[in-house]
């Protein structure tokens, strides 16, 4: 089933998009940084088209699929890529310092976010960084979410927890 816009509107914050299967679908400005800076009238001179939305004044372009899947700007989300790439490990190693372990002992990533694991993390890296104990019984290969769902758990504190 292809899913289409079938309208747009605009508020003081956010993007309004009517879907072609009744659905509605509100994304902020703050996703999409040229409908952020665009003046109302720049926004309203939205193009609609089978797959996405096209600005021509502002060069910008949102295709329906990616609304759907949740996705910002990916322009930004590949800049931001490049430039940590591009980052030497004394850059990174100084950026953690900058956001050091919180009041309750979470490690911040480089935007102040909490740290989390993710449920693809491998055995092997978890037993690196907590020791040999993590997960005992299971290979090295297994990942944490398969941990999590055997062991009737729901995070990796609880795993840890567990292993004391």
């Amino acid at each position: 089933m292809n899913i289409s816009a079938k309208a747009v509107k605009f508020d003081d914050d956010s993007m309004w998009v009517e879907l072609s299967d009744g659905r509605a679908l509100g994304v902020p400005y703050a996703w999409f940084p040229r409908l952020l800076n665009a003046s109302k009238k720049q926004r309203e001179a939205v193009e609609i088209g089978r797959f996405g939305l096209h600005w021509e004044a502002i060069d910008e372009d949102i295709s329906i699929a990616g609304l759907l899947a949740g996705r910002r700007d990916q322009t930004i989300e590949r800049s931001r890529k490049r430039a940590y790439l591009k980052t030497s490990v004394t850059e990174v190693e100084m950026s953690n310092q900058r956001y050091p372990k919180g009041l309750d002992g979470r490690m911040r990533d480089g935007d102040g976010e909490i740290r989390k694991k993710r449920s693809d993390t491998l055995v092997r890296t978890l037993r690196a960084e907590y020791g040999d104990e993590v997960a005992k019984g299971y290979r090295a290969d297994t990942k944490l979410g398969t941990v999590l769902n055997r062991e009737g758990l729901e995070t990796l504190d609880q795993l840890l927890k567990k292993r004391r």
